[in-house]
């Protein structure tokens, strides 16, 4: 005889699973478990467009209106800078870095992103002139976004080598110089999470080719070291995804370096200590 019931149970027991892991496959709002739904590889023009989730539209109604929303705040963010940002703060896995922000115009963006979005990102935010920090925190308090940042003040690059953390989400838009965006850049290494953003800002300003900004030289020569590849131009931003780190599969020492701050643990999950 047939045990007619057993064999529907088992059914609905196995189509709950699939839809489960439908579930974590795909998120509501078109975002997957892959990091960049939507690379841009060749992208060159100022516009915006999604990375993290599919179609050509905005996430809600926030999204459209963002640049509108901060308009108060003095900054130098085109368009295509703040939807970026708000998209990347929605969509952080973890914590968010912003090296450089003066009145904090992107930091309230970020932190906006973060506030809509899924996560569970807190936003760090280092500034090294201390003139503008009193805005910086009437901003973030005007939008009810003070308990979402933790503002520091300090040399960039020592407060970053100084902090315990792995950061998701990365914004450098700091020291201009080749120097500082060298210092930056070492600093970050080994602290960006495996699949993390990385945002530029100012990789593609002209005084680049004067070298009086020396952003996209320090980018081109050590983007390798932290395993970046180029995701696409938005506004003055050039983005990058970690996905691995090419020149230390050629250096034993720093392979060693990268697999110890990938995998804190270890293999027997014993204690090891984070670079």
């Amino acid at each position: 005889m047939i045990d007619v019931r057993s064999g529907l149970t088992r059914f609905v027991e196995r189509l709950g699973r699939r839809h489960r892991a439908s579930e974590k496959r795909e998120r509501p709002d078109g975002a997957r478990e892959r990091r960049f739904v939507q690379p841009h590889v060749d992208k060159s023009t100022h516009r915006y467009a999604p990375s993290f989730f599919e179609g050509r539209g905005f996430l809600n109604e926030t999204h459209p209106k963002v640049e509108e929303l901060v308009d108060d705040i003095r900054g130098k963010l085109e368009p295509g800078d703040h939807a970026k940002l708000y998209e990347a703060g929605y969509f952080a896995r973890g914590p968010v870095l912003e090296i450089g922000r003066l009145h904090g115009r992107s930091t309230v963006v970020l932190a906006m992103g973060i506030r809509d979005g899924r996560g569970d990102g807190h936003l760090t935010s280092i500034e090294y002139d201390d003139r503008y920090l009193p805005w910086a925190r009437r901003h973030l308090k005007s939008h009810r976004l003070l308990k979402r940042v933790t503002l520091l003040q300090g040399d960039s690059s020592t407060i970053v080598r100084g902090l315990d953390a792995t950061f998701d989400t990365v914004f450098v838009d700091g020291d201009h110089s080749y120097d500082g965006v060298i210092a930056d850049i070492g600093a970050l290494e080994g602290r960006i999470a495996p699949t993390g953003v990385i945002m530029f800002h100012d990789y593609f300003h002209p005084l680049n080719e004067t070298g009086e900004y020396g952003v996209r030289r320090a980018v081109d020569e050590r983007k390798d070291d932290l395993g970046l590849e180029y995701r696409g131009r938005f506004g003055g931003i050039a983005l990058f995804e970690r996905v691995a780190n090419r020149r230390a599969r050629a250096n034993p020492r720093m392979a060693a370096r990268q697999v110890a701050h990938d995998d804190p643990g270890g293999r027997e999950g014993g204690p090891r200590r984070s670079v």
